[in-house]
């Protein structure tokens, strides 16, 4: 098959929506006991229904979508997809991630991070978990003067692979605390020593664990503010196209 996990396909058109009556809460009550004492480990944020009787999706504080039928007993793995009317797929367990990744991106404190402003009339912003050490970053950081010259702005934030007390993890957040850590970053971009920092308050590591809990695995990883998750290393031309789709 050419997808490798369980698929539902439904016709039925319309978005996922939360429980609002009493039955429903009863069936919510349900679903947390049975997953709780079957599945301890698991932190649930929400409970919504979806366009499919009896299919419930619960979303987890980890960020991870999962798909339960009924009351919880049964565990359904893999994307929910709605058949659209012109014969195409809307992936409506990746539009659930994305609502979730917008209110982790909405809640990010830009002044964390570090910013290519855009110039000229703004398209708007992506932001970018970074790894001095990788290739493709570098390859994608010199896309950057093209993409602000496009009106776009760029919000790097710190994901070192080998983790934050790695030898780039040390590495990432002496920049992040460069007196001018456009600069300092773009040193390390071109493989350059970057000048020993004083300590400071800007520490990475929040941005690692938030990586994490947006689903990044590898780096470049570029989301845009409404959530959607675009891919690795795209090219200026091709990333502002992803952002007018």
């Amino acid at each position: 098959m050419w997808l490798k996990s369980l698929i539902i396909t439904v016709t039925l058109l319309g978005s996922v929506g939360a429980h609002a009556n009493g039955a429903a809460t009863e069936t919510d009550a349900a679903i947390r006991k049975n997953l709780s004492a079957k599945l301890p480990s698991i932190q649930i944020a929400a409970i919504n229904t979806t366009p499919v009787p009896d299919i419930y999706q619960v979303s987890l504080a980890s960020g991870e979508i999962l798909h339960v039928y009924k009351e919880g007993n049964y565990l359904l793995s893999g994307e929910m997809f709605a058949l659209q009317d012109a014969g195409g797929l809307k992936n409506l367990t990746e539009a659930a991630r994305s609502q979730g990744r917008q209110q982790s991106i909405q809640s990010i404190n830009k002044a964390d991070t570090i910013t290519f402003s855009a110039k000229g009339d703004p398209k708007g912003d992506v932001y970018v978990f970074t790894d001095i050490d990788c290739g493709y970053c570098r390859k994608f950081h010199a896309e950057v003067p093209a993409l602000n010259a496009k009106g776009v702005t760029v919000h790097y934030l710190a994901w070192p692979r080998a983790g934050v007390e790695s030898d780039v993890g040390k590495q990432t957040q002496n920049i992040w605390c460069a007196e001018d850590p456009q600069a300092a970053l773009t040193l390390a971009k071109q493989g350059k020593a970057v000048p020993e920092s004083k300590p400071c308050a800007r520490s990475i590591k929040s941005q690692f664990e938030l990586g994490f809990k947006l689903g990044v695995d590898g780096t470049p990883a570029v989301f845009l503010s409404d959530g959607r998750k675009v891919g690795g290393y795209m090219s200026a031309d091709d990333l502002v196209k992803a952002m007018e789709n």
